[in-house]
């Protein structure tokens, strides 16, 4: 969305490129924090990863999306 965003506001779509977003916001929060074991998918990093298959969300009359993904 951040890359989506500056690009419509910048009227570019060249402007901020995936990397150079995702370096800005996982990357350099990492940095500022002083916290090298951050920010990356790494050997040694602390990371948390979220795979969704929409194609079977149990949605239904649920209204908490979070509540929605099933477990496997």
């Amino acid at each position: 969305m951040a890359s989506i965003g500056c690009k419509v506001a910048e009227k570019n779509y060249l402007a901020a490129p995936a990397e150079t977003v995702f370096a800005a916001s996982n990357l350099a929060g990492a940095k500022a924090l002083d916290r090298p074991d951050l920010g990356r998918l790494s050997a040694g990093a602390k990371a948390d990863v979220v795979i969704v298959d929409t194609d079977n969300l149990a949605i239904g009359h649920n209204p908490d999306p979070l509540r929605a993904f099933r477990r496997s």
